[in-house]
């Protein structure tokens, strides 16, 4: 019957086709071309919303590969009460020392 052969002299009617039959897609479900304008708005921001995050993320995990997880401990670097541990005594130095459970912070002291 009819043989089709494809004939690029046509190809922008094909092209053309799609673009109405992606238009007219278009308007069904946003119902029209300001409501799909703003959707594709708000979706770009929050894939730069979502990309901006994965990278905060990426830097922590490399902040904490870094220094260690200690710094990044709840309460780290918060003004706080110290909370110590039990004392030890050091008798190469003659002094006594104890840890805050919080911060890590040693205090050391000799007693007289």
């Amino acid at each position: 019957m009819f043989n089709l052969i494809a004939d690029h002299r046509f190809s922008f009617v094909s092209g053309f086709h799609e673009h109405l039959q992606l238009e007219q897609r278009c308007l069904e479900v946003y119902g029209s071309k300001e409501e799909f304008e703003k959707i594709k708005e708000a979706r770009t921001v929050q894939k730069e919303t979502r990309l901006e995050k994965r990278f905060e993320k990426k830097i922590k995990e490399m902040r904490q590969q870094v220094h260690g997880s200690k710094i990044f401990k709840s309460g780290y670097g918060k003004a706080h009460d110290h909370v110590y541990g039990d004392e030890t005594y050091d008798s190469e130095k003659d002094e006594y020392w104890k840890i805050c459970k919080i911060c890590e912070y040693k205090l050391t002291y000799e007693k007289l």
